[in-house]
């Protein structure tokens, strides 16, 4: 009995770190990991539409590449 106390306060401790200073924190809106990721993925709008219109471009180039690679 006395061989499972540390592995449980343990667990117990965990589970207290992990809600005080991650999910608490998440729930009022006060994440700073969340902030900072959202900061470094802003993009207005036409940026996007402009940034997907490439990626097509990229991806029609691919296939038509693949398809005449095959051809040979």
């Amino acid at each position: 009995m006395s061989e499972l106390i540390l592995p449980v306060v343990v667990l117990l401790a965990s589970l207290v770190f992990t809600y005080f200073f991650c999910l608490r924190p998440m729930r009022r809106g006060q994440c700073t990991l969340g902030r900072q990721a959202r900061q470094a993925g802003e993009q207005t709008p036409s940026a996007q539409a402009e940034e997907l219109t490439r990626l097509r471009e990229q991806v029609e180039a691919l296939k038509t590449g693949q398809h005449q690679s095959s051809r040979l």
